[in-house]
């Protein structure tokens, strides 16, 4: 469980314990295929109103080449470690 959720979780709890006299928003970082199940471990039922923003892609393309890398069988650690290791050779020959 990240900090976030255990904050989250003990707002809920303050909350519903009447120690507070307005829920502030929660606001939890998560990837679209995490959200049903961290909202049902925040307590959230299914008939309860949530809003989800949607962050815009900061690089264009980003998702059809994430598709097309998974479409290949890495995972997205695969692609930490790519990223990375192109760093890495790429640092020495910018300019100081």
């Amino acid at each position: 469980m990240t900090v976030k959720e255990m904050l989250a979780r003990l707002r809920l709890r303050q909350f519903h314990r009447g120690q507070t006299t307005m829920a502030a928003p929660t606001v939890i970082e998560v990837t679209a295929g995490e959200v049903t199940e961290v909202l049902r471990r925040q307590g959230v039922s299914p008939d309860e109103r949530v809003t989800v923003t949607i962050e815009p892609e900061l690089m264009p393309g980003r998702r059809e080449s994430r598709a097309r890398v998974v479409a290949a069988g890495l995972t997205d650690d695969d692609i930490d470690r790519l990223i990375k290791q192109a760093q890495r050779e790429v640092e020495p020959l910018l300019p100081r």
